[in-house]
């Protein structure tokens, strides 16, 4: 009986892995594409890290931390 449930536990393992490589990558498709999204995902990345230390040193000041993490440009049409 342990010797099936070990392949059936590898296998939904792996089929989870496989899901997880497929969100991650439809994630970075979306992000670049949309620089906005890209934003987003730094502002929350930076959220989690700064949630976990006591101080940080911000040199540029917030603005430079919010304007610098990504550059928005406008996207280029193509008449």
């Amino acid at each position: 009986m342990e010797a099936q449930k070990e392949p059936e536990a590898n296998l939904i393992k792996r089929r989870k892995e496989t899901q997880a490589m497929r969100s991650l990558h439809n994630t970075a498709r979306m992000m670049e594409n949309s620089p906005v999204l890209m934003r987003l995902k730094e502002l929350k990345a930076l959220e989690r890290v700064t949630a976990r230390i006591d101080r940080i040193s911000v040199y540029g000041g917030l603005a430079g931390v919010l304007n610098n993490l990504v550059k928005l440009q406008p996207a280029v049409s193509s008449q």
